[in-house]
């Protein structure tokens, strides 16, 4: 059997977590699986996790974090992991990109025994971008996975839902939030002199999402918003003539 472990490692979505790393242990990963849950809580971290647990030398199953494949994997160098997004911010993954994906497809894996497609949004899927990798989305090859990321299931097309193992992902605590945001600055160059109460505020608003949290985080302009509250909360301790 195997250990569980790497995935594990990744702060909050115990539930979500689990049920993956049971399908790998037993090997009964589904081929199609749709993350879903609110927007920047973590689904793509996992999805990279999982691409680590599939082809890591060191600890199958599991994904050791730092090997030269692990690495790869999370630098976007690795054959085995491809994401498919839109061309432009907000705009929609085409029948065009689809097709090319189908082709490509038919001689999937490119290296290792796995291949991760992650298609991130799901809800920018056209309906005939998906007619079109339709039957490579029902029948892949062996060692193919697809993992669709969405913010919601309203809107999605119910040819995709029947077709997908759903694994759901809520909002974290906000001392989840605090790790995720930790380990993301300290890949910024520009972090570094983040402010200790910028850094706390951003934790608080971002509502359990470390997306939201870090883009906070680097937003300079929440300094402002930090003094103005503290200068809020002394006035109400003070009372209404300090505030008025």
């Amino acid at each position: 059997r195997l250990r569980a472990g790497r995935l594990l490692d990744e702060p909050g979505h115990a539930v979500a977590l689990a049920q993956l790393t049971r399908a790998l242990e037993r090997g009964t990963l589904h081929h199609a699986m749709l993350f879903v849950g609110p927007k920047g809580v973590g689904k793509a971290t996992v999805a990279r996790a999982l691409a680590r647990a599939l082809h890591c030398p060191i600890a199958p199953g599991r994904g050791c974090g730092a090997c030269p494949t692990c690495h790869r994997i999370d630098t976007d160098r690795h054959a085995g992991l491809e994401w498919i997004v839109p061309e432009a911010p907000g705009g929609k993954i085409k029948v065009e990109a689809a097709r090319e994906l189908a082709t490509r497809l038919l001689l999937a894996p490119f290296e290792g025994d796995a291949h991760v497609v992650v298609l991130d949004p799901a809800e920018a899927i056209t309906d005939q971008a998906f007619n079109a990798m339709l039957k490579t989305l029902e029948e892949p090859r062996p060692g193919v996975y697809f993992v669709l990321v969405a913010s919601a299931l309203d809107g999605l097309l119910p040819t995709i839902l029947s077709r997908c193992a759903t694994v759901r992902f809520g909002r974290l605590q906000d001392d989840d939030v605090a790790v995720a945001l930790d380990a993301a600055l300290a890949q910024r160059t520009d972090a570094a002199e983040i402010p200790a109460a910028r850094r706390l505020l951003a934790i608080r608003l971002a509502d359990g999402s470390p997306g939201a949290a870090c883009d906070l985080a680097l937003d300079p302009t929440l300094d402002a918003t930090h003094a103005l509250l503290r200068e809020a909360a002394t006035a109400a301790n003070r009372g209404p003539a300090a505030i008025f």
